[in-house]
């Protein structure tokens, strides 16, 4: 069997100033066994000033939500006001992210930004992919 699940996974339109380390970006989410080992994560942004460096993580927890565990990374560039798209994702299926799976039960996306940097983010999408 295959599903496919998307959901919208922001709160609201949030902007990160300079000099965050792991602002939460997103509403923590449930992953089930099932969808632990292949995801992508869809971050929509804009306004983007990049000085340092801006990065957007997915990050997971075993219990519930005390201990948060880094998964995938990735770097955002600059953007105009035009959303700008970036996914993070990763397969069990794909060598280099076997390290970084399974999920574990809860998920959050995290952005941390450099000295003078600073992004709106828009919205994330959450998909997660099996074929059981």
């Amino acid at each position: 069997m295959s599903s496919h699940i998307t959901k919208n996974q922001s709160a609201r339109v949030l902007t990160v100033a300079a000099a965050q380390t792991n602002q939460v970006v997103s509403k923590v989410y449930h992953v089930s066994d099932r969808d632990s080992v292949c995801y992508s994560v869809d971050i929509i942004y804009s306004d983007a000033v990049v000085a340092v460096a801006i990065t957007a993580k997915v990050q997971s927890s075993p219990d519930g939500g005390t201990t948060w565990i880094d998964a995938k990374t990735v770097a955002l560039t600059a953007a105009t006001a035009t959303a700008t798209r970036k996914t993070i994702s990763a397969d069990i299926n794909i060598a280099g992210d076997q390290a970084l799976l399974p999920l574990r039960s809860l998920a959050r996306v995290v952005v941390t930004t450099g000295a003078g940097d600073s992004i709106t983010i828009d919205s994330i999408w959450v998909s997660c992919r099996t074929n059981r």
